[in-house]
Protein backbone atom coordinates (compact mmCIF):
# COMPACT_ATOMS: atom_id res chain seq x y z
CA UNK A 1 0.00 0.00 0.00
CA UNK A 2 1.30 3.34 -0.96
CA UNK A 3 1.64 5.58 2.12
CA UNK A 4 1.14 9.61 1.11
CA UNK A 5 3.10 11.89 2.16
CA UNK A 6 1.93 14.61 4.55
CA UNK A 7 1.72 18.01 4.06
CA UNK A 8 4.26 19.24 6.05
CA UNK A 9 6.75 16.48 4.27
CA UNK A 10 5.67 17.83 0.98
CA UNK A 11 6.25 21.33 1.86
CA UNK A 12 9.80 20.34 3.02
CA UNK A 13 10.77 18.73 -0.19
CA UNK A 14 9.16 22.05 -2.12
CA UNK A 15 12.01 23.81 -0.16
CA UNK A 16 14.74 22.02 -0.55
CA UNK A 17 13.95 21.28 -4.47
CA UNK A 18 14.18 25.38 -4.88
CA UNK A 19 17.34 26.07 -2.87
CA UNK A 20 19.30 22.94 -5.06
CA UNK A 21 17.73 24.61 -8.29
CA UNK A 22 18.84 28.12 -6.96
CA UNK A 23 22.42 26.32 -7.04
CA UNK A 24 22.30 24.72 -10.21
CA UNK A 25 20.68 26.61 -13.13
CA UNK A 26 19.97 24.92 -16.30
CA UNK A 27 21.71 21.56 -15.36
CA UNK A 28 18.99 19.39 -17.02
CA UNK A 29 19.76 16.25 -14.86
CA UNK A 30 18.77 18.02 -11.70
CA UNK A 31 15.34 19.52 -13.95
CA UNK A 32 14.80 16.01 -14.82
CA UNK A 33 14.66 14.48 -11.18
CA UNK A 34 12.44 17.53 -10.63
CA UNK A 35 10.12 16.75 -12.71
CA UNK A 36 9.44 13.20 -11.69
CA UNK A 37 9.31 14.22 -8.22
CA UNK A 38 6.80 17.18 -9.24
CA UNK A 39 4.68 14.02 -11.22
CA UNK A 40 4.80 11.72 -8.45
CA UNK A 41 1.75 13.68 -6.18
CA UNK A 42 -0.71 15.96 -7.82
CA UNK A 43 -0.17 18.78 -4.12
CA UNK A 44 3.74 18.76 -4.90
CA UNK A 45 3.28 21.32 -8.02
CA UNK A 46 0.78 23.88 -5.51
CA UNK A 47 3.83 23.43 -2.99
CA UNK A 48 6.78 24.29 -5.21
CA UNK A 49 5.11 27.31 -6.73
CA UNK A 50 4.79 28.61 -2.72
CA UNK A 51 7.86 27.71 -2.01
CA UNK A 52 9.20 29.53 -5.44
CA UNK A 53 7.01 32.68 -4.12
CA UNK A 54 8.54 33.01 -0.69
CA UNK A 55 12.40 31.74 -2.27
CA UNK A 56 11.54 35.00 -4.59
CA UNK A 57 10.50 37.42 -1.73
CA UNK A 58 13.80 36.77 0.07
CA UNK A 59 16.33 37.25 -2.93
CA UNK A 60 13.96 40.63 -3.46
CA UNK A 61 14.81 41.66 0.58
CA UNK A 62 18.81 40.31 -0.53
CA UNK A 63 18.81 42.66 -3.71
CA UNK A 64 17.47 45.67 -2.15
CA UNK A 65 19.88 45.34 0.66
CA UNK A 66 22.82 44.88 -2.21
CA UNK A 67 21.61 47.50 -4.23
CA UNK A 68 21.80 49.95 -1.01
CA UNK A 69 25.83 48.50 -0.81
CA UNK A 70 26.55 49.77 -4.01
CA UNK A 71 24.66 53.04 -4.34
CA UNK A 72 25.94 54.42 -1.67
CA UNK A 73 29.19 56.65 -1.76
CA UNK A 74 32.34 55.47 -0.14
CA UNK A 75 32.66 59.67 1.19
CA UNK A 76 29.20 59.57 2.55
CA UNK A 77 29.65 56.34 4.00
CA UNK A 78 32.27 57.27 6.23
CA UNK A 79 30.48 60.88 6.78
CA UNK A 80 27.85 59.03 8.31
CA UNK A 81 30.45 57.20 11.30
CA UNK A 82 28.45 54.93 13.60
CA UNK A 83 25.15 56.32 12.26
CA UNK A 84 26.25 55.14 8.80
CA UNK A 85 26.95 51.52 10.45
CA UNK A 86 23.90 51.06 11.96
CA UNK A 87 21.67 51.66 8.92
CA UNK A 88 23.95 49.59 7.07
CA UNK A 89 23.23 47.26 10.03
CA UNK A 90 19.20 47.79 9.01
CA UNK A 91 19.85 46.59 5.84
CA UNK A 92 21.14 43.12 6.59
CA UNK A 93 24.46 44.33 5.57
CA UNK A 94 27.74 42.61 8.02
CA UNK A 95 30.95 43.52 9.51
CA UNK A 96 33.95 41.75 10.40
CA UNK A 97 34.36 41.26 14.17
CA UNK A 98 37.68 40.72 15.36
CA UNK A 99 37.73 36.84 15.35
CA UNK A 100 37.29 36.86 11.91
CA UNK A 101 33.62 36.51 12.24
CA UNK A 102 30.37 37.93 10.45
CA UNK A 103 27.89 39.88 11.80
CA UNK A 104 24.49 39.89 10.02
CA UNK A 105 21.36 41.85 11.01
CA UNK A 106 18.07 43.00 10.56
CA UNK A 107 15.76 45.36 11.78
CA UNK A 108 12.05 45.59 12.92
CA UNK A 109 9.98 44.00 10.44
CA UNK A 110 13.06 42.74 7.50
CA UNK A 111 13.92 39.78 6.96
CA UNK A 112 17.11 38.85 4.80
CA UNK A 113 18.55 35.76 2.79
CA UNK A 114 22.30 35.21 2.53
CA UNK A 115 24.19 32.72 1.05
CA UNK A 116 27.39 31.65 3.59
CA UNK A 117 30.61 31.13 2.18
CA UNK A 118 30.12 27.29 2.47
CA UNK A 119 27.18 27.69 0.21
CA UNK A 120 24.79 26.97 2.99
CA UNK A 121 21.68 29.65 3.58
CA UNK A 122 20.64 31.74 6.34
CA UNK A 123 17.18 33.60 6.62
CA UNK A 124 17.15 36.19 8.90
CA UNK A 125 14.00 36.76 10.57
CA UNK A 126 12.87 40.62 12.42
CA UNK A 127 15.03 42.03 14.70
CA UNK A 128 17.78 39.64 14.57
CA UNK A 129 21.65 39.42 15.19
CA UNK A 130 23.90 36.50 13.71
CA UNK A 131 27.26 36.06 14.16
CA UNK A 132 29.20 33.51 11.70
CA UNK A 133 32.61 32.07 11.92
CA UNK A 134 33.65 29.66 9.46
CA UNK A 135 37.05 27.42 10.32
CA UNK A 136 38.96 24.80 9.02
CA UNK A 137 37.05 22.23 11.38
CA UNK A 138 33.70 23.96 12.45
CA UNK A 139 30.78 26.19 11.29
CA UNK A 140 29.38 28.72 13.84
CA UNK A 141 26.74 30.76 14.25
CA UNK A 142 25.98 32.23 17.00
CA UNK A 143 22.22 33.66 17.52
CA UNK A 144 22.71 36.59 19.63
CA UNK A 145 18.92 38.25 19.54
CA UNK A 146 16.18 37.16 17.37
CA UNK A 147 15.63 34.02 14.82
CA UNK A 148 16.79 32.11 11.96
CA UNK A 149 16.17 29.52 9.82
CA UNK A 150 19.11 27.65 7.86
CA UNK A 151 19.61 25.41 5.14
CA UNK A 152 22.70 23.60 5.64
CA UNK A 153 25.27 22.80 3.09
CA UNK A 154 26.62 19.13 3.44
CA UNK A 155 30.33 18.97 4.92
CA UNK A 156 30.72 16.13 7.07
CA UNK A 157 33.83 17.31 8.21
CA UNK A 158 33.11 20.38 9.69
CA UNK A 159 29.68 20.52 11.78
CA UNK A 160 27.12 23.02 11.74
CA UNK A 161 26.58 24.33 15.15
CA UNK A 162 24.23 27.51 16.14
CA UNK A 163 24.49 28.74 19.53
CA UNK A 164 22.08 30.94 21.31
CA UNK A 165 22.74 31.47 24.86
CA UNK A 166 23.53 27.99 26.39
CA UNK A 167 22.04 26.46 23.80
CA UNK A 168 23.89 24.27 20.90
CA UNK A 169 22.25 22.99 17.78
CA UNK A 170 24.27 20.80 15.42
CA UNK A 171 23.92 19.62 12.29
CA UNK A 172 25.31 18.35 8.82
CA UNK A 173 23.37 18.87 5.42
CA UNK A 174 19.92 19.54 7.00
CA UNK A 175 17.35 22.44 7.46
CA UNK A 176 16.15 24.22 11.04
CA UNK A 177 15.27 27.15 12.58
CA UNK A 178 16.23 28.32 15.38
CA UNK A 179 14.49 31.35 17.60
CA UNK A 180 15.93 32.89 20.71
CA UNK A 181 13.57 33.79 23.59
CA UNK A 182 14.33 35.16 26.96
CA UNK A 183 15.60 32.20 29.12
CA UNK A 184 14.78 29.67 26.06
CA UNK A 185 15.23 28.94 22.82
CA UNK A 186 12.97 27.58 20.31
CA UNK A 187 14.44 24.86 17.33
CA UNK A 188 12.05 23.36 14.25
CA UNK A 189 13.48 21.10 12.06
CA UNK A 190 12.01 20.52 8.45
CA UNK A 191 14.69 18.55 7.35
CA UNK A 192 17.71 16.06 8.14
CA UNK A 193 18.17 15.80 11.77
CA UNK A 194 19.45 17.79 14.48
CA UNK A 195 20.98 17.62 17.87
CA UNK A 196 20.36 20.00 20.44
CA UNK A 197 21.46 20.41 23.72
CA UNK A 198 22.41 23.08 26.73
CA UNK A 199 26.42 24.03 27.81
CA UNK A 200 24.65 24.14 31.16
CA UNK A 201 24.00 20.20 30.96
CA UNK A 202 26.47 19.24 28.31
CA UNK A 203 26.13 15.36 28.53
CA UNK A 204 22.65 15.31 28.31
CA UNK A 205 21.02 16.13 24.26
CA UNK A 206 17.80 15.74 22.38
CA UNK A 207 17.92 14.44 18.78
CA UNK A 208 15.08 16.27 16.19
CA UNK A 209 14.10 14.89 12.82
CA UNK A 210 12.50 16.79 10.36
CA UNK A 211 9.09 17.83 11.36
CA UNK A 212 9.70 17.66 15.16
CA UNK A 213 9.57 21.47 17.24
CA UNK A 214 11.16 21.76 20.70
CA UNK A 215 11.95 24.38 22.88
CA UNK A 216 14.88 24.33 25.41
CA UNK A 217 15.37 26.25 28.26
CA UNK A 218 18.67 27.48 29.21
CA UNK A 219 18.74 26.32 32.95
CA UNK A 220 17.86 22.67 31.85
CA UNK A 221 18.54 21.71 28.30
CA UNK A 222 17.42 18.43 26.78
CA UNK A 223 15.75 17.92 30.01
CA UNK A 224 12.47 17.70 30.21
CA UNK A 225 12.46 19.29 27.02
CA UNK A 226 8.69 18.21 25.48
CA UNK A 227 9.67 17.03 21.82
CA UNK A 228 6.21 18.34 19.48
CA UNK A 229 5.44 16.83 16.26
CA UNK A 230 4.07 18.68 13.09
CA UNK A 231 3.25 22.25 12.73
CA UNK A 232 6.19 23.50 11.09
CA UNK A 233 4.36 25.07 8.45
CA UNK A 234 2.80 27.44 11.16
CA UNK A 235 6.19 27.86 13.01
CA UNK A 236 7.91 29.17 9.92
CA UNK A 237 5.21 31.35 8.46
CA UNK A 238 7.07 34.40 9.22
CA UNK A 239 8.93 33.48 6.47
CA UNK A 240 5.93 34.55 4.48
CA UNK A 241 5.46 37.30 5.95
CA UNK A 242 2.85 35.91 8.13
CA UNK A 243 1.38 35.27 11.53
CA UNK A 244 -0.19 32.11 12.74
CA UNK A 245 -2.07 32.25 15.93
CA UNK A 246 -3.02 28.74 17.04
CA UNK A 247 -4.28 28.86 20.38
CA UNK A 248 -2.00 31.59 21.88
CA UNK A 249 -3.31 33.80 24.90
CA UNK A 250 -4.21 37.31 23.42
CA UNK A 251 -1.11 38.90 25.56
CA UNK A 252 1.53 36.35 23.66
CA UNK A 253 -0.50 37.55 20.09
CA UNK A 254 0.07 40.25 20.89
CA UNK A 255 3.91 40.49 21.83
CA UNK A 256 4.01 38.27 18.41
CA UNK A 257 2.54 41.07 16.56
CA UNK A 258 4.98 43.37 18.78
CA UNK A 259 8.69 41.72 16.89
CA UNK A 260 7.45 43.55 13.49
CA UNK A 261 6.19 46.47 14.19
CA UNK A 262 6.52 49.85 15.60
CA UNK A 263 3.52 50.45 15.81
CA UNK A 264 2.53 48.17 18.89
CA UNK A 265 -0.40 46.41 20.20
CA UNK A 266 -1.38 46.27 24.10
CA UNK A 267 -3.83 44.44 26.08
CA UNK A 268 -5.94 45.12 28.70
CA UNK A 269 -5.07 43.06 31.62
CA UNK A 270 -8.62 40.99 32.26
CA UNK A 271 -8.48 39.93 28.22
CA UNK A 272 -4.93 39.18 28.58
CA UNK A 273 -5.65 35.22 28.93
CA UNK A 274 -7.98 34.79 26.27
CA UNK A 275 -7.64 32.65 23.53
CA UNK A 276 -7.32 33.76 19.75
CA UNK A 277 -6.79 31.50 16.74
CA UNK A 278 -6.04 33.26 13.32
CA UNK A 279 -3.38 33.54 10.49
CA UNK A 280 -2.44 37.40 9.83
CA UNK A 281 0.21 39.53 7.55
CA UNK A 282 2.58 40.37 9.88
CA UNK A 283 2.93 44.22 9.18
CA UNK A 284 -0.89 44.74 9.67
CA UNK A 285 -0.87 44.82 13.71
CA UNK A 286 -4.28 47.08 13.22
CA UNK A 287 -6.39 44.06 11.45
CA UNK A 288 -4.98 41.66 14.25
CA UNK A 289 -5.71 43.97 16.50
CA UNK A 290 -9.60 44.44 15.20
CA UNK A 291 -10.45 40.42 15.04
CA UNK A 292 -9.01 39.44 17.95
CA UNK A 293 -11.05 42.67 20.09
CA UNK A 294 -14.35 40.25 18.03
CA UNK A 295 -13.12 37.52 18.91
CA UNK A 296 -12.54 37.81 23.02
CA UNK A 297 -15.73 40.56 23.11
CA UNK A 298 -13.49 43.95 23.27
CA UNK A 299 -12.80 46.53 21.39
CA UNK A 300 -9.98 49.00 20.14
CA UNK A 301 -8.71 51.94 20.54
CA UNK A 302 -6.28 53.78 18.95
CA UNK A 303 -3.55 56.64 18.34
CA UNK A 304 -1.03 57.05 16.30
CA UNK A 305 1.44 54.76 17.95
CA UNK A 306 -0.35 51.79 19.82
CA UNK A 307 -3.58 49.90 19.36
CA UNK A 308 -4.96 48.79 22.36
CA UNK A 309 -8.08 45.55 22.93
CA UNK A 310 -9.92 46.63 25.64
CA UNK A 311 -13.11 45.65 26.65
Amino acid sequence: MHVRDSADAINRDAAAWVVRIDRVRDDPTTAAELAAWLAGDTRRQGAYLRAQAMWQQLEDVDESAARIRREMPRRRFMALGGAGIVAAAMAGLFWLGGDGSRAYTTGLGERTRTELTDGSVMVLNTASLSHVRMTPSRRLVEMERGEAWFHVAKDRSRPFIVSAGPIRVEAVGTAFAVRRRNGATDVTVTSGTVRAWSETTPTRFISLKAGHRVRLQDATGASNAAVRNGGVEQALAWSRGEIVLDGMTLAEAAAEFNRYNRHQVTVEESLANRKVVGWFQAGDPESFARSAATMVGGHVEQDETTTRIVR
